[in-house]
Formats: C-alpha cells, structure tokens, sequence
C-alpha cells in the first residue's frame, strides 16, 4: 500500500507536508501512517488519499466470487 499512496502523491504532485496540513497534523504522523503498508486502518486510507485528491473503494469478495 505504501508504494501506491506514494505513486498517488507523486502523481498530484502532493508531499507529506501537505497532507499533514490538509488533516491538521505533523509530517511525522504522515509518515508514519503512510509507512504502515498494508497494517494501514481503512480510515487513515481514506483521510491521506482524500487529502491526495483521491477517493478509496473497498470491496469485499467472498470464497464463491460473490462480490459485496
């Protein structure tokens, strides 16, 4: 996950600094948040790209192929 939020950012031309401000916190959190990887909450997700520019979707698919 880490290398498609920085592939996001790098495409709009978005830095950590900017999406610490756009959520009122640190460089710091961001980086941290973002370094996660695939341990990243949904929520956080969404608030990065969100400041990114982007928009997250979530599918669930079940064992039979049924998508939810």
């Amino acid at each position: 996950m880490t290398n498609k939020i920085k592939a996001a950012m790098s495409i709009q031309g978005v830095y950590q600094i900017d999406i610490a401000e756009a959520l009122n916190t640190t460089q710091g959190n961001v980086s941290r948040i973002i370094n996660l990887g695939d341990k990243i909450r949904i929520c956080d997700l969404k608030e990065i790209v969100s400041a990114i520019g982007g928009t997250v979707n979530v599918s669930i698919v079940l064992p039979n192929g049924t998508k939810l």
